[in-house]
């Protein structure tokens, strides 16, 4: 089940979805992108950085694009009996954040290396 986060207009999710393909792994940053087939709906992993040394990415969250309905970004639903990471919750607010600013951001250089999980987790 998914949680509705945000309602976006479509050159604002056009503009997501671009900069999530700008800033993809495969370009050096914490993104991957995958689309439904034919339709417009997109599901975006977001990764950690790699460390200092070298260390493996690791998925932090998901957030779907377009899924619930078109605009909509949403996330999974939050469920405590099932998230078995005390700092699950702390990944979500991550997802929110980093949301926050791809929504926020009008393509200048975005620089997620300093964000950190909440709750005290590790930087991304």
């Amino acid at each position: 089940m998914h949680t509705v986060y945000k309602a976006l207009s479509e050159a604002d999710v056009q503009r997501i979805v671009a900069l999530c393909r700008k800033y993809s792994v495969k370009n050096g940053g914490v993104f991957e992108i995958y689309s439904q087939g034919q339709t417009d709906a997109f599901t975006v992993i977001v990764n950690t950085c790699k460390g200092k040394q070298n260390n493996p990415r690791v998925p932090v969250g998901i957030f779907y694009i377009n899924h619930v309905s078109p605009g909509i970004v949403s996330l999974e639903d939050e469920d405590p009996k099932y998230d078995a990471v005390e700092a699950a919750s702390g990944h979500v607010q991550t997802l929110k954040r980093i949301i926050d600013l791809l929504v926020e951001d009008k393509d200048s250089k975005l620089d997620f290396t300093n964000l950190e999980i909440e709750k005290g987790r590790s930087a991304l």
